[in-house]
């Protein structure tokens, strides 16, 4: 059987700027668009280029992000499907020989599987539970990590042996630095502070209000 792909450009890829360092060498931005798909899908959105930093794990080469966009009508509830969706900070910095542990934030209305591509990740709990657990004694530098969040039926408990209804690609840069300090010198959210991971949703051109409280564990910086 011959299969045919085709290319179309459905948006333009400029994006507004929200953050950048100079010094660094990064920047992040964001932008959205719209577009009309001639069927129901299944359809592959992609948007690369070039390139990542310098990187200690490797991998200084081109960047791609893409998503699946599926609107056929959903066999379990009858409804077109709505993509993971997915937003985190674009740096992670961690101090060399302290391990940390970080809840991959998404929003979802079915079951959630992560595929997580990273030296610096341990995988153990990054399937179900989208928690990745980075070593502690990583090289020091930059390393880049990239996920894929695929959604499934909300009963789906076999995620090896189901096929997704979308993905959605997330991805970031750790920072690994040497200190002599304890792994407890970084302070800890508390009191009123969001959740770990949580998401919040806010209409476009309204302003978002948070409380933010943290304290050190460290009895040495109080």
């Amino acid at each position: 059987m011959q299969t045919t792909t085709r290319r179309l450009a459905v948006a333009d890829t400029g994006y507004h700027c929200t953050d950048f360092s100079v010094n660094e060498d990064w920047i992040q931005g964001e932008n959205t668009f719209n577009y009309t798909f001639p069927d129901e899908g299944p359809w592959l959105i992609s948007y690369s280029g070039c390139c990542w930093i310098s990187l200690t794990n490797g991998g200084n080469g081109n960047w791609l992000l893409s998503t699946t966009v599926n609107l056929t009508i959903r066999h379990d509830n009858g409804k077109i499907n709505s993509s993971p969706i997915s937003a985190t900070s674009p740096i992670m910095r961690i101090q060399r020989g302290c391990p940390r542990t970080i809840s991959i934030p998404r929003r979802t209305r079915t079951a959630t599987k992560c595929a997580v591509d990273g030296q610096l990740v341990l995988k153990e709990n990054a399937v179900e539970k989208c928690t990745l657990r980075l070593h502690s004694n990583a090289a020091l530098g930059w390393h880049a990590v990239a996920i894929t969040l695929e959604d499934f039926p909300a009963s789906t408990t076999n995620f090896q042996m189901a096929t997704p209804f979308s993905h959605a690609s997330l991805q970031f840069l750790v920072h690994v630095s040497s200190s002599s300090g304890p792994c407890s010198r970084a302070p800890v959210l508390t009191g009123q502070s969001p959740d770990d991971g949580s998401c919040e949703e806010v209409p476009d051109g309204d302003t978002f209000y948070s409380i933010i409280e943290a304290k050190h564990i460290d009895s040495s910086r109080r």
